[in-house]
């Protein structure tokens, strides 16, 4: 039996059950969760711990008992633990979320890259889980993979029967627009090497054409490659890329013409070099959006984005991946994070999204739903543990897909001096309604040991009408005036357009 099978919860979305394995509930839900089969024969404490891991529930369980109860649990993030009288101790995690007062908007910019075809395990059940879970925290849009020589083994020859129908359709099903990728070659269409893009792009432009007019319905938007700079993906020049970038655009364009078609992003930083490229290979006719991927600190974002800015050309900026991998605890045998940085990691989302919409971006995609580790199993980016439990990141970003549903930029405060401080506005739909909401935090601009020790206070016009305030959790804060910022974003909601009264910076330009 997998462990997805051993942790089973019911997740409340549009009042129906999710037939899987995670243990997140919405509010006012009762939390049960199941005991680890290896624990299950004997008699133990179990044990319900919050972020701060202080004791929240307790009690015994009997032998041979399935289920633990632990009753209503206020919004967060909750470590489980379970001894048994053989000395085991096993836990696993729970999240308690907001449910949507109202579906996100379609053009909402919180996204998320669940991959669903690749990386979770290939198992519809485990596959709607994660579909849910996406659009319970608030996404409109996924990001899932595709292979060309799966779907096209032979030439003229497109396969309908691959697992790539099944996820798009229940993606679909979800109400989850799907942004695919495909970043390999068939060897019929590449005799030479299979990660390169063919030598000749008639190949790409009917592949793009028949794929697109295929999933017409299920898939809104392609990227005709992914990261192709990078060794790992082609090492192909800016010319090569340019060219692919305006077959697969033409393709796709014949098949769907309503599709989005996306720049294939870069690996790396967008530099002046490769951004000059694409100016000068006049490509910003042959893509919508411009896609970027961003794997640096929030702090930078804007100083990194300046050239991607120009090679944009004025279309949409998507950042279709997102995060900043984090070393795992070495004494865990299932990739979990030390406590530490599960916390630093839950905060750093929040930050991460809004520095990107704060630096041009109008859709930002987090990387990565599932358990996804990379260089040898060290470096863990999943929202999701092994067992398909939330990390706490999950829950921090299910709190900014509810407060920030649909939200536009307005603008920065100034930094008064406090150049560690951020304070962003947006006009956002937060439940549901029309409000304006500031987000704010410090953090120094230091890496992952270091971070999480900042501390400043915030002083806004006394007469700022503060609505309500919730942390990067989603759990409700006192607003009372100044407020104390750390590390962990706070949220203040108000009257639509008051944000307007406060002197606010416009987001970068290409000139900037």
């Amino acid at each position: 039996m997998p462990v997805a099978s051993l942790f089973t919860a019911i997740i409340l979305l549009s009042q129906s059950p999710v037939p899987a394995a995670c243990t997140v509930f919405v509010r006012g839900a009762c939390v049960r969760i199941p005991v680890p089969a290896m624990t299950a024969a004997t008699e133990g404490e179990w044990r319900v711990l919050d972020e701060r891991l202080s004791l929240v529930h307790s009690g015994i369980r009997t032998a041979g008992e399935s289920w633990i109860d632990a009753g209503t649990l206020p919004i967060g993030w909750y470590r489980i633990e379970f001894d048994s009288s053989t000395g085991a101790s096993l836990f696993t995690t729970a999240a308690v979320i907001a449910p949507l007062a109202a579906s996100p908007p379609e053009d909402t910019p919180i996204a998320l890259d669940v991959a669903l075809s690749w990386v979770p395990e290939a198992d519809p059940v485990v596959w709607e889980l994660c579909t849910r879970l996406a659009r319970l925290a608030g996404v409109a849009m996924v990001r899932d993979r595709l292979r060309w020589r799966e779907v096209q083994p032979e030439s003229g020859l497109l396969r309908t029967d691959t697992h790539y129908e099944q996820t798009a359709t229940m993606q679909n099903g979800q109400g989850l627009r799907v942004l695919q990728v495909f970043h390999d070659t068939p060897a019929w269409a590449e005799p030479e090497r299979r990660g390169r893009i063919p030598a000749d792009l008639r190949h790409t432009w009917r592949f793009c054409s028949d794929i697109a007019a295929h999933f017409r319905d299920r898939v809104h938007a392609w990227q005709p490659w992914n990261e192709g700079n990078s060794s790992n993906f082609g090492g192909h020049t800016i010319d090569a890329l340019s060219a692919h970038q305006k077959a697969a655009f033409l393709g796709f364009r014949a098949g769907n013409p309503d599709a989005i078609i996306s720049w294939a992003p870069l690996g790396g930083i967008n530099s002046e070099g490769l951004c000059q490229g694409i100016i000068a290979n006049e490509v910003s006719p042959y893509f919508d959006v411009y896609a970027l991927h961003v794997y640096d600190w929030p702090h930078d974002y804007a100083r990194l984005r300046r050239y991607a800015l120009a090679a944009a050309a004025g279309k949409p900026i998507w950042v279709t991946e997102c995060d900043r991998g984090l070393t795992a605890d070495p004494e865990s045998p299932h990739g979990d994070l030390t406590h530490e940085y599960e916390q630093r990691k839950a905060e750093f989302i929040p930050q991460s999204i809004v520095s990107s919409l704060a630096a041009g971006a109008v859709r930002h995609f987090h990387f990565i739903l599932p358990q996804y580790m990379e260089q040898d199993n060290t470096i863990q980016f999943g929202l999701l543990r092994h067992d398909l439990s939330p990390r706490m990141g999950y829950v921090a970003l299910a709190a900014a897909g509810r407060l920030l549903a649909g939200a536009r930029y307005l603008g920065r405060l100034p930094d008064s001096g406090q150049p560690d401080v951020y304070v962003h506005a947006f006009r956002a739909r937060p439940d549901g309604v029309s409000r304006d909401v500031l987000t704010a935090w410090t953090e120094a601009p230091v890496d992952w040991p270091d971070r999480g020790r900042s501390e400043a206070s915030l002083a806004l016009p006394a007469d700022l009408r503060i609505e309500a305030a919730w942390d990067y959790l989603g759990r409700p804060v006192d607003a009372a005036m100044p407020l104390v910022l750390t590390g962990a974003p706070l949220y203040l909601v108000l009257p639509e357009g008051d944000a307007e009264t406060l002197a606010l910076e416009a987001a970068p330009s290409a000139e900037s």
